[in-house]
């Protein structure tokens, strides 16, 4: 008897597969596989191990590989941003004129000013990256710590009224105050420049729908980094930007399943005017400087800034430092980059250090 009823509990999960199946309903397709933003369940292996797992594992590849499951869940959320207002995702929060913010780490509790750092991490952090300066560059003044800002920091006028500023500090700018205070490390933390880029040219510098900077704010990141080394900095505002009108489904978007029509965020090229004469004498002859970033995903946004104004660039994700060739990771010029929201992760620090160390982390 138990043997039937186990086996009627398999039929009755895997009916909607059967089903779908003999009508050929479409399954997730690859983009679809990338919106879910984690690994989509295989068939489990059931052994002797793990047999008692084997209901709920299998239940779990059932709910991943439903018939009509990518439709379905776009039709949700259609129905949440259509008729509730909202997004059903607790990492996601839904912002003003379709703008989207990112609540985990602490994201939120910084833009409004409730999240401060204790002197203990603080030490920790300038600790490595002091000892991460003396090994990664010959040159000192020429290390710069990048911190690039939370999207919830520079774009808070489309934060939901009931998000309102409680202190005027945050994670940052405290630790920003004391690497300044307690060492000679040039820091970048260009907050209040892209918010002045912004205002002043009526550009957004971050995607509606995504965590990241646009090309436009990781050109303003750039000037902030040549601000940095004594050098005169280009505006924004004296930068072409072409707009590609086809819009940007941001990371947040995937993740809360926002349909692609709803979307409307255009692409910022800045390639054609970096790429123009206008902008080569704006450069003048500095491109000869090789400049090397180690840092995480907001990287990709200074990729057309940095190839313009240094020429030479040599960028790597952190996680692959100890694959380059460590001659690569020499220039004139060391940036660490690092998401604002990433700085309560000491680990992250630890791993930046062990790797411009060449060890294993």
């Amino acid at each position: 008897m138990k043997k039937i009823m186990v086996i009627l509990f398999f039929l009755i999960l895997a009916a909607p597969n059967l089903v779908g199946k003999a009508l050929k309903a479409d399954v997730l397709t690859e983009e679809e596989k990338e919106m879910e933003n984690r690994q989509i369940r295989e068939f489990p292996q059931i052994s002797g191990e793990n047999w008692q797992e084997a209901p709920a594992m299998v239940e779990e590849y059932i709910n991943d590989h439903a018939p009509w499951r990518g439709k379905l869940l776009d039709a949700y959320a259609s129905f949440n941003w259509d008729v509730l207002g909202s997004v059903d995702n607790r990492e996601v929060l839904r912002g003003k004129d379709g703008w989207l913010f990112y609540k985990q780490d602490d994201s939120v509790e910084d833009a409004i000013g409730i999240v401060i750092y204790n002197e203990s991490h603080m030490r920790q952090v300038l600790e490595r990256l002091l000892a991460a300066r003396e090994r990664c560059t010959d040159h000192p003044d020429q290390f710069i710590l990048l911190i690039a800002p939370n999207k919830e920091q520079v774009c808070s006028q489309y934060m939901p009224e009931s998000y309102k500023k409680v202190t005027d500090t945050s994670t940052a700018k405290e630790l920003v105050a004391y690497i300044r205070e307690h060492s000679d490390i040039k820091v970048v933390y260009p907050l209040e420049e892209l918010k002045e880029a912004a205002e002043e040219t009526g550009i957004n510098v971050y995607h509606k729908t995504d965590t990241h900077w646009n090309e436009a704010g990781g050109f303003v990141g750039v000037m902030a980094i040549v601000e940095a080394l004594g050098e005169e900095a280009v505006p924004l505002r004296e930068v072409e930007i072409q707009w590609v009108p086809d819009a940007i489904r941001g990371d947040l978007a995937k993740q809360v399943h926002i349909p692609q029509a709803y979307i409307d965020d255009p692409y910022a090229d800045i390639t054609p005017w970096v790429n123009s004469p206008e902008a080569a004498k704006k450069r003048g002859d500095r491109e000869n400087r090789r400049i090397v970033v180690v840092g995480d995903s907001f990287r990709v946004g200074l990729i057309p800034g940095m190839n313009w104004y240094f020429g030479d660039v040599f960028m790597v994700d952190q996680p692959f430092v100890t694959k380059a060739d460590p001659d690569l990771l020499k220039g004139d010029i060391f940036v660490y980059e690092i998401v604002e929201r990433c700085l309560n992760d000491l680990d992250r620090f630890d791993r930046f250090l062990a790797a411009v160390s060449q060890e294993t982390p």
